[in-house]
C-alpha cells in the first residue's frame, strides 16, 4: 500500500501552488495597472512587473490607495481613496499630490518570485502524483493482462483489492 503524503507537504503543494496564482495575478495586473497602498510614511504595491516597498520621510498623514491604469500613450489616469486625517474617505481623481517628499523605494521584479516558488511547488506535486490505474504502484509497468500477482518488472507483488 502506498503512503499517503504527509499534512504538513500537502499543505506546502497546495500554499505553493496558492501562492504561484497569486503571484501570477499581481505580475499581469501590475502590467496593467500600478496598485499600492501608502499608510502613512510606508508605501506597498505592484508596478511593471515589481513588488515595490517604499518609505517617506516627514510625510503628510495621509492613507491613500490607489489604482493607475496606464494607457497605451503618455499619460496616467488615477483613481484613488484618500483618508487625510478627517473623519472620513473621499474619491479622488487626477490631484492627487503627496507635496514632493524625500524617501526612498526598493522594487524586486516579480518574475524571479513566481519561479522560486514554483519550482519547489512543482516538484513536490509531481513526486506525489498517482501511478494510472492498472499500472505497478513502484515502477509503473503496465500490469493489463498479468494474472501471476507480481510485476515482471521489478518483482513486486500486487495488493488485490
Amino acid at each position: 500500500m502506498t503512503r499517503r503524503p504527509s499534512r504538513f507537504r500537502r499543505w506546502l503543494k497546495w500554499s505553493g501552488l496558492f501562492s504561484c496564482v497569486i503571484l501570477s495575478l499581481c505580475f499581469v495586473i501590475s502590467m496593467i495597472w500600478s496598485v499600492g497602498v501608502c499608510w502613512f510614511e510606508r508605501a506597498v504595491g505592484v508596478s511593471d512587473g515589481m513588488f515595490v516597498v517604499g518609505w517617506r520621510f516627514n510625510p503628510d498623514y495621509t492613507t491613500h490607495l490607489s489604482l493607475h491604469i496606464k494607457p497605451k500613450f503618455n499619460g496616467i489616469s488615477n483613481v484613488s481613496a484618500c483618508f487625510d486625517g478627517a473623519r472620513f474617505w473621499r474619491a479622488i481623481g487626477n490631484t492627487f499630490h503627496d507635496g514632493g517628499q524625500n524617501g526612498w523605494a526598493s522594487g524586486t521584479p516579480l518574475v524571479p518570485l513566481i519561479v522560486l516558488v514554483f519550482l519547489p511547488t512543482a516538484v513536490l506535486w509531481y513526486v506525489d502524483r498517482r501511478s494510472p490505474l492498472g499500472h505497478c504502484k513502484h515502477c509503473g509497468y503496465d500490469l493489463t493482462g498479468n494474472e501471476s500477482g507480481v510485476c515482471p518488472e521489478c518483482g513486486t507483488e500486487l495488493v488485490k483489492r
